[in-house]
């Protein structure tokens, strides 16, 4: 058997094959359909913002039984580790197991042409820019060789736009489009923006003559975004697994508006919930439900939170709250029978440990185990 065949098999989507086999194919000097250990020392030094000995600890992990080649799907979860690590996670195999969706990996290697499949990144989303479409781009943008880093001029701009195939013609209007401000040259933003046009393009969609309201509130990342943008980026980032992004624009939603807080605050403490961050999470249900007594998705998060921490009094109460205020919503029903099952069990836990049956106890009270079931039965509370 392949050593490299018990490493979890790495699902790519049509663009990221693109991009993970372009990779592969710059770091397999040779061509022999391997990257071995020379290949490495020349290609992976090139992943920014990591370092030589995790480097070394990627290449243990991935190269199994002291192999020193790399196929396509070793390969491929090497680029994963080194994107869990470019985000301030823990590079490991379980780690990519809990992760929905990956970045791109950000390599100091210049990119190819737009990928012909990388309209589906925003094809479900056409009135809008995506965070998972915005990290695309940042990669590109990052690769390109520039005089400022912060901007493409003319030259550099048409240098790289021309690879898509279109025409001057609708690379034009593209242009004049994307450079919002009209200072001749295009920002981080505006670069995606123009790389969201092209790819309207190359899917048969025609260019608008003015860009869109939705546009104009998406392509900016943070000075100009609207409350319900960065809501929305929080939910798209909570929803790919990562936490510490979604956190951030949760935030950004919470100090920009005076509205909806109680949703806001309610949403940021899913997140630190599944960081694990229960006190944090019980302050955050707790301002929600300062700002809206009867929300009832408050109630049951903080309810939730209280029964991951032990506290099934508080919890019970809680749900109770949610129960009143929303009688026939089935999650708070089960989480009432969540916190009677947890509240039994240490019942029955404390009178064993109180006749000396010790194993008794142990297997009435499975504490983590239970808290476990309840946490992947509640991570994501429903929009609202």
């Amino acid at each position: 058997m392949d050593p490299e065949s018990l490493l979890p098999r790495v699902n790519l989507n049509e663009y990221e094959k693109e991009i993970y086999f372009y990779f592969f194919n710059l770091a397999d000097a040779d061509k022999d359909s391997y990257v071995g250990a020379e290949d490495a020392l020349q290609f992976f030094p090139k992943c920014q913002s990591v370092f030589q000995d995790q480097l070394r600890d990627i290449w243990n992990i991935v190269s199994i039984n002291g192999q020193h080649k790399l196929n396509k799907n070793a390969f491929a979860t090497a680029l994963r580790l080194v994107c869990l690590l470019q985000q301030g996670r823990p590079a490991t195999l379980n780690e990519i197991s809990k992760t929905r969706e990956f970045h791109l990996p950000r390599i100091n290697v210049p990119m190819p042409s737009i990928p012909k499949t990388s309209h589906q990144l925003n094809s479900n989303n056409e009135g809008a820019i995506t965070i998972r479409f915005r990290n695309y781009c940042d990669s590109i943008f990052a690769s390109i060789p520039k005089a400022n880093p912060n901007f493409l001029d003319g030259q550099e701009a048409r240098d790289y736009l021309s690879r898509s195939g279109l025409g001057w013609d609708d690379l034009a209007k593209i242009w004049d489009l994307a450079d919002v401000d009209k200072d001749a040259k295009l920002s981080q933003d505006e670069f995606c923006l123009s790389l969201f046009l092209i790819l309207a393009k190359l899917a048969n969609r025609p260019l608008p003559v003015v860009l869109s309201e939705s546009l104009l509130r998406s392509y900016k990342r943070q000075a100009d975004g609207q409350p319900d943008d960065f809501k929305q980026f929080g939910d798209e980032c909570f929803q790919n697994g990562d936490f510490d992004t979604a956190e951030k624009y949760y935030s950004f939603a919470i100090q920009r508006t005076f509205q909806q807080l109680a949703s806001y605050y309610r949403h940021r403490a899913s997140v630190k919930f599944a960081q694990n961050k229960l006190e944090e999470a019980i302050k955050d249900c707790t301002t929600a439900l300062n700002h809206d007594p009867k929300y009832s998705k408050a109630h049951l998060q903080r309810s939730i939170c209280y029964l991951q921490r032990g506290a099934f009094k508080e919890a019970l109460e809680d749900a109770q709250l949610a129960l009143e205020i929303e009688p026939h919503d089935p999650s708070i029903s089960q989480q009432i029978q969540n916190v009677n099952t947890a509240t039994q069990s240490k019942q029955t836990a404390e009178e064993n440990r109180k006749k000396g049956r010790w194993l008794e106890a142990f297997e009435a009270y499975e504490v983590n185990y239970l808290f476990d079931v309840i946490k992947r039965s509640h991570g994501n509370i429903d929009e609202g």
